[in-house]
């Protein structure tokens, strides 16, 4: 039980931290850096002149400090009055700090807001009380940021009077469980911790992602670690799809953020993001040095990686002129383009089943190594692809009598008429597949929030940050989010900074210019996809099941997410052909090599009209899902669907558009000035 203290209301309460804060920032940083702080804080609207004095004066320590006097029954803990110059303290508060020490922090913060207001009346600020209160708020973290003065046991006051004599010093232990701070609970630590989409799905249990695909590989003997690192291949092809033509620049061009990016620099995205999904793999330096992402490993995005159509729909700029490793344009007369009469199928599948066939040569000669599963893993994406993203599921329901169910094609000139095919990828298809993970670093679902560090470490949201402003062609912008960095690095040694970061006051000001630059580096990626969209449009009045000279787009083949009638169809075709290439290739490691895993993953890629092996799953899952085929005779439904997905990637462009209505120039002055520190 604290010791009662009744301080006497004549006696006097002298403070001096504050003052002695503000002159030792005054002291360490330039008259530029000292006024631009305070224009962050005041408003950018303060003349020059009175904060330039009030800067000159603390370095010469000429600047009085404020009359302190205690008052009795105070609304606020502490407040200052302009008229008089005094910070008036509430007398509850200062003896609560004498007998609780764990509450002198609270004084303090009290105490630094009320002398804000003081600095604001120094240097001339707006007296309102809305822009007090945020101006004292945005004082108090700002400061905190370049304080290295406060500590424990620093000096918050001294109390004398007649028979009474007490210091009261910074305590900065954390209160007792179940304590509150201004109205607020100690808030906990928070710290870091696609097409078929990446992953697992969404989550429902009729929702599947390569990943939960790959969970067939558990009935054919491979341990979670090995399925982990055969995912690890999968997941590399679809990010691989980031390495997007459109987007890369060239070696020999300008910067040219943030329209182009290097394949250097998106090859570091993705080892960012690979490390946040594999870490499990990477426990040991050997194992980083394994699963680290290079250009090699990555590779770009490449059609036949994922039986995407190949075709150009404009004049597009030559890829390979960009990076040799980007397929060629393959315009309507290419051969990839032609039809196989024997086969039903177009002949841009070809290239596809020989890369897959290819990789699982790989990988029985690498074994079930790191290297050998990653292989296995890259053909196995393109293997799920092939009931993800062609009409191979709507082609096998016409086959057991669902003749009305849409096949995305017309009759051709073909042994089974209706060909197999995938469709075309496009920028919005982007928006769904790939730029959803960056999104959930740089806008993650709780909000960017402060999270206290130690000297050195990183956010998800600031590694991304200093990956892509190494693209900006104005090196000013990584130099400023570096030195923000460095800085934050020598405040989070500080106990004050880190005690004000575990409380509900969060420092906030940095954040600003963090959710600033966030907005612009998204914006990147938003553009170049929504430059894409108007290469969808230019198929969009045609129906690829009526206009004979009409290929399907990928967002009306995809099968990728739980709101295609499909999706649970497609998804156990896939893990039907995933276990049992995956049992053969297990077996084949084992020693066991009866059974070639690669022909027997080539022989899937046949029209479902010339095998049978999936008839009885289609017919099985048909009967009880009458309404999902219903939903796949109607282009209505599926147009509504898609136009409801392109509807949604526009308002987000429209989003991001209104965040950014800067030009470069003016979008460096107020990152500077939110960050005038760095």
């Amino acid at each position: 039980m604290p010791t009662s203290v009744n301080v006497p209301t004549q006696a006097s309460f002298e403070s001096t931290h504050a003052l002695d804060q503000l002159m030792g920032i005054a002291k360490t940083t330039s008259q530029r850096t000292f006024e631009l702080t305070l224009k962050s804080i005041y408003g950018y609207g303060l003349p020059v002149e009175p904060i330039t004095k009030l800067h000159d004066d603390l370095r010469a320590g000429a600047v009085t400090n404020p009359a302190y006097r205690m008052v009795e029954d105070s609304p606020k803990t502490a407040s200052y009055d302009r008229a008089s110059q005094t910070i008036e303290v509430d007398l509850a508060a200062i003896e609560q700090a004498l007998e609780q020490p764990h509450t002198t922090p609270l004084l303090l913060m009290a105490i630094l807001r009320a002398f804000a207001d003081h600095v604001g009346y120094l240097v001339g600020a707006d007296a309102a009380d809305s822009s007090i209160k945020e101006a004292a708020e945005q004082y108090l973290a700002t400061l905190a940021l370049l304080d290295r003065s406060t500590g424990n046991g620093t000096v918050i006051a001294k109390i004398e009077g007649e028979d009474f004599s007490e210091t009261i010093l910074l305590n900065l232990s954390l209160p007792p469980k179940g304590d509150q701070i201004d109205g607020g609970m100690i808030k906990e630590k928070i710290f870091p911790t696609l097409r078929f989409s990446a992953g697992t799905g969404s989550g429902s249990d009729q929702s599947f992602g390569h990943e939960s695909i790959e969970k067939a590989l558990a009935t054919a003997g491979f341990t979670p670690e090995q399925r982990k690192a055969i995912y690890f291949g999968n997941w590399l092809r679809d990010y691989s799809q980031l390495v997007d033509p459109k987007l890369v620049r060239a070696e020999h061009e300008p910067k040219d953020f943030p329209r182009k990016l290097s394949r250097a620099t998106l090859t570091n995205l993705v080892d960012f993001l690979a490390l946040k999904e594999f870490h499990s793999l990477q426990t040991t330096p050997e194992d980083r040095e394994t699963y680290k992402v290079n250009e090699k490993m990555l590779g770009v995005y490449r059609p036949s990686e994922h039986i995407d159509n190949p075709l150009t729909l404009d004049e597009a700029t030559d890829p390979q002129s960009i990076d040799p490793d980007f397929e060629p344009l393959r315009q309507s007369d290419h051969e990839y383009m032609q039809l196989d009469h024997d086969r039903s199928m177009y002949r841009y599948f070809e290239p596809a089943q020989d890369y897959m066939y290819q990789k699982i040569i790989d990988a029985s000669n690498a074994g079930p190594t790191p290297e050998g599963m990653r292989f296995f893993g890259e053909a196995l994406h393109v293997l799920e692809d092939l009931f993800a993203h062609s009409n191979f599921a709507e082609l096998s329901l016409r086959k057991v009598g669902h003749t009305e169910v849409l096949a995305w094609t017309t009759k051709k000139q073909v042994r089974h008429e209706r060909p197999l095919v995938t469709g075309l990828f496009s920028g919005t298809d982007v928006l769904g597949s790939v730029l959803e993970p960056v999104a959930k670093v740089l806008f993650p679902a709780k909000g960017l929030d402060y999270a206290p560090t130690r000297p050195g470490e990183r956010s998800d949201t600031e590694q991304m940050l200093l990956i892509l402003l190494r693209e900006h062609e104005d090196p000013e912008w990584l130099q400023t989010l570096e030195s923000y960095l460095a800085l934050r690095d020598k405040a989070a040694e500080q106990p004050w900074y880190n005690w004000l970061g575990l409380t509900n006051h969060v420092v906030k000001i940095p954040l600003k210019a963090i959710s600033h630059l966030i907005d612009l580096v998204f914006q990147n990626l938003l553009t170049w996809a929504g430059d894409n969209i108007d290469d969808l449009q230019l198929l969009l009045g045609k129906d690829p099941n009526i206009d004979d000279d009409t290929h399907p787009t990928h967002s009306q083949l995809a099968k990728d997410h739980d709101t295609h009638p499909f999706h649970t169809l497609s998804s156990l075709l896939a893990q039907y052909a995933v276990e049992e290439v995956g049992r053969a290739m297990y077996e084949y490691w084992q020693g066991d090599t009866g059974r070639d895993p690669a022909s027997l993953a080539k022989s899937y890629f046949t029209h479902p009209d010339a095998s049978d092996w999936q008839d009885d799953i289609v017919q099985a899952w048909a009967v009880s899902n009458q309404d999902n085929i219903n939903d796949g005779c109607s282009s209505g439904s599926l147009s509504e669907r898609r136009a409801a997905y392109q509807q949604q990637a526009r308002e987000r462009l429209r989003n991001l558009e209104n965040l950014n209505q800067h030009s470069t120039i003016k979008d460096l002055e107020i990152l500077n000035n939110l960050l005038p520190f760095g």
